[in-house]
């Protein structure tokens, strides 16, 4: 069993690692083999040894938390966390802190030496964040897994990439919109496409970001979020601000767009809700207090659907939520700093309000009507049965087109949820009558019409009693 979640998501750690001028950072060892198991549970964990194949085959328990074990995180965090509740009176005695002071085996940071931070690249002495990129060599043509691998080795958990993050997720959208196979080798045009951006990924290691996000000295702190949208992504960004107009990012998120075309004015809800979300988690993960919290978005129709019911409108906004390729995004300085107008003292921004009404051009509130139509098709049963890989899924289709058609007619009573055994048995008879209705056509329409079946037919020879 995987066991339920004890330590924090690595976002709100990093979240307050950067809030406070000095951060005090640890790492265990090897931890999953300083976790001992019980004595009688170690009888789970036997295996089978011998250095060579001369030896003679020899039994081991092993003693400690096994790696690779679905249980093992779960395991190791939850005894950190009573460790901790148990010891917790002498976290701050003399006697620990001293013997930490006297520790031999404490890791002493060189000057420039970066260490790793929940895999992002933390530099010590200049208090700076650095990204490092490990890509394949390059090659003519890459596959799906190719890409796939490449794009699994570019870390962001704090959200401080997100423009070439975006542009990978649409691009991974693409892929699975071709149905290719992992080792099938993409088509040309997106070949192209993707040997550009890989070119340019290193330029990501140049970029530096400050941990602390705060100044020395502050009174008041203020949290911007942002959110936009385009027809193939959307986004949120959240913004700390203080008195002293010191305006920093503090975390990012994006989503691709739906395959199935929605609106642009849906797409710029979809991201005030994202931007929603986040929020949440930052203002109940955030340390430290908070003295207004604003929220941004330029599209008017989503003020309009915050404040009124939520009709359909006609898409009218163009936005750009494209991303951003390594180049473009190292000389790009105001994504950190945030926008300019952001930087104006806090009475500046405080007035604005949203409007009680809104006014928009007629052909703007105009509600959009989706027409669907529906075009049946008759498929003949052995033709149909022939799709169906095993009689099992047979039954189990047949069940569920049999329970859409009762609750198409008794939309009052529908039945929800699993199916039922009783369902199960209703489709089994249903594909043996119909089966039977195609196989023994001439005797089924004998039994219809009250007729007795030909001399010549070969069922009056069997005797059912």
């Amino acid at each position: 069993m995987v066991g339920s979640r004890v330590h924090r998501d690595v976002h709100p750690i990093l979240l307050s690692f950067r809030t406070f001028q000095i951060d005090v950072c640890a790492d265990l060892e090897k931890m999953f083999r300083q976790i001992r198991i019980s004595s009688e549970d170690t009888n789970w964990q036997r295996i089978l040894w011998r250095d060579n194949p001369k030896q003679p085959v020899k039994e081991y328990r092993l003693t400690t938390v096994k790696y690779r074990t679905s249980c093992a995180p779960y395991l190791s965090t939850r005894t950190l966390t009573q460790l901790a509740a148990d010891e917790r009176e002498r976290s701050d005695s003399e006697t620990v802190i001293k013997e930490v002071s006297e520790n031999k085996d404490l890791k002493v940071v060189q000057n420039d030496e970066e260490i790793k931070i929940f895999g992002i690249q933390w530099n010590p002495k200049s208090d700076f964040f650095s990204f490092s990129v490990s890509l394949q060599e390059e090659r003519c043509i890459y596959s799906k897994r190719d890409v796939l691998s490449e794009i699994a080795r570019v870390l962001d958990p704090q959200g401080l990439l997100p423009p070439c993050i975006v542009f990978m997720k649409m691009f991974l959208q693409e892929l699975w919109k071709l149905n290719l196979e992992l080792d099938e080798p993409i088509p040309e045009d997106l070949n192209k496409q993707w040997t550009a951006f890989r070119k340019e990924l290193h330029l990501i290691e140049k970029m530096k970001i400050p941990r602390y996000v705060l100044l020395s000295s502050y009174i008041q702190l203020e949290i911007h979020a942002f959110c936009d949208s385009s027809v193939r992504a959307y986004c949120t960004d959240i913004c700390l601000k203080s008195e002293f107009i010191s305006v920093s990012l503090l975390t990012y998120k994006t989503r691709a767009a739906p395959l199935k075309t929605e609106s642009l004015p849906w797409l710029e809800l979809c991201a005030a809700l994202l931007l929603s979300n986040v929020l949440q988690v930052v203002l109940r993960e955030f340390p430290l207090s908070i003295h207004r919290t604003i929220a941004w978005t330029d599209s008017t129709i989503t003020l309009a659907w915050l404040k009124t019911e939520p009709y359909r409108w006609q898409p009218f906004v163009a936005n750009s939520t494209r991303g951003l390729l390594p180049s473009q995004l190292v000389g790009h300085d105001q994504w950190i700093q945030a926008p300019l107008w952001l930087n104006e003292p806090m009475n500046e921004t405080s007035s604005y309000k949203i409007p009680e009404t809104f006014s928009f051009p007629d052909n703007v509130l105009k509600e959009k009507r989706s027409v669907v139509t529906c075009v049946a098709k008759i498929v003949p049963l052995r033709e149909f049965i022939d799709r169906i890989s095993s009689f099992a899924n047979l039954v189990c289709v047949c069940a569920w087109i049999l329970r859409f058609i009762k609750n198409s007619r008794s939309p009052v009573s529908k039945t929800f949820g699993y199916l039922k055994s009783s369902e199960f048995h209703t489709a089994v008879v249903t594909i043996v009558r119909l089966i039977q209705q195609v196989e023994f056509s001439i005797e089924f329409k004998c039994l219809v019409q009250g007729k007795p079946l030909p001399k010549d037919n070969k069922l009056l020879s069997l005797n059912l009693l």
